[in-house]
């Protein structure tokens, strides 16, 4: 199969797949690269040895053409996606993503905030004492948002796909759709518990509805209730409330404040299922780079 053509339809696959805006934009920029290093390389097609040897030392040309470690890192992750595609898709005979590594050190600034911070991010969005319209109903629903954030450390995109289905109020849990499109539940406080309640019940309240399972938690629009917000929309919702506090935060730094006060109490295998690590060697190297150093 032709590169360009197995690239459109990966990308096609991808949308069949629900993948945020922005992930699809990354995605397209990333492989609309590689397509032009495979034409400068006079490769054709994705079945060829050709490709293979080309796809294994991507890397050397992507540090060639002066990208940096971070776009690199991102680069290769994107080709390895493609690679596993192509092989699951039965286009090429052997999925050999793992042969294609990134060797670059590469290693992200992370900041926690004070309990001081997190604070005043938990509280920034006021909740109306009335609300008769969608505007003022907004604070309150960007307010649930990020209390439930800072709550369990859910990541954005596990925020944005959640549906009242997925919320069982009896048993304190939720359920996260994971990477792997499967569902993993997770364990609440009781006062998270109560605040969903009560985000849920006033918001029945104010558009006069009944809860149905397959509504989105969190909608744009009273119209669009089956429909979640995108992934940027939660991140814009962080971003006002960081902003608002003239703090710096963002959404993953108070999802890692969360993981490290859990660390102190918390069995392993206990975080690991909460927070969705693929593994616990992972998640303890990130624990790693989180703690103070000394």
């Amino acid at each position: 199969m032709q590169c360009k053509e197995a690239i459109a339809q990966y990308l096609f696959h991808l949308r069949n797949l629900n993948k945020s805006p922005h992930t699809l934009k990354q995605y397209r920029i990333d492989l609309e690269q590689l397509a032009q290093a495979l034409d400068e390389a006079r490769i054709e097609d994705v079945t060829s040895e050709e490709f293979r040897h080309f796809a294994i030392h991507y890397e050397d040309v992507l540090l060639e053409a002066g990208f940096k470690p971070t776009s690199v890192r991102r680069k290769i992750s994107s080709l390895r996606s493609f690679v596993h595609y192509l092989a699951v898709a039965h286009i090429i005979e052997e999925d050999f993503k793992s042969a294609i590594l990134h060797t670059q050190p590469y290693q992200v600034e992370v900041r926690i905030p004070s309990m001081t911070e997190v604070s005043a991010v938990y509280h920034h969005y006021e909740e109306p004492a009335e609300m008769t319209s969608y505007e003022e109903w907004l604070p309150f629903r960007n307010r649930s948002i990020v209390q439930l954030m800072i709550d369990t450390g859910l990541k954005v995109a596990e925020i944005k796909n959640l549906r009242w289905g997925h919320f069982d109020q009896k048993e304190r849990k939720l359920a996260l759709l994971r990477k792997n499109l499967t569902f993993q539940w997770i364990d609440l406080m009781e006062k998270t518990v109560e605040d969903l309640q009560h985000y849920a019940k006033r918001t029945a309240e104010l558009f006069d509805f009944e809860w149905e399972e397959g509504h989105a938690l969190y909608f744009t629009d009273r119209g669009l209730m089956n429909e979640p917000m995108s992934e940027r929309t939660v991140e814009r919702v962080v971003e006002r409330a960081t902003a608002g506090e003239s703090l710096d935060v963002r959404g993953s730094e108070l999802r890692y404040f969360r993981l490290l006060q859990r660390s102190i109490q918390e069995d392993p295998e206990d975080l690991l299922k909460h927070f969705g690590y693929a593994s616990k060697e992972q998640m303890i190297q990130r624990l790693q780079q989180l703690k103070p150093k000394r």
